[in-house]
């Protein structure tokens, strides 16, 4: 199973509410998810949390990605930055 997620919008994004939208729709913790745009949005912060480990965030912005790796610490090591 493949989850592929598009936010419009960078830094303005929490995130929750794609969260609960994946928790909601109970998306297998092997689920491989794209968070497409993902750049500096908050939702990659939920996934490691909640047990989620074929995570993928994608953003055209190498500034907004490295926002996120910095913000994660440890946690950006499980997550795949394209």
């Amino acid at each position: 199973m493949m989850l592929l997620l598009q936010l419009f919008g960078t830094s303005a994004g929490t995130g929750f509410g794609l969260y609960k939208t994946i928790h909601e729709f109970n998306v297998p913790k092997i689920a491989k998810i794209v968070d497409v745009g993902g750049g500096d949005n908050k939702l990659v912060d939920f996934l490691p949390n909640a047990g989620f480990e074929n995570i993928t965030v994608l953003d055209i912005s190498p500034e907004a990605l490295e926002k996120s790796k910095q913000r994660l610490g440890k946690k950006a090591k499980k997550v795949n930055w394209l």
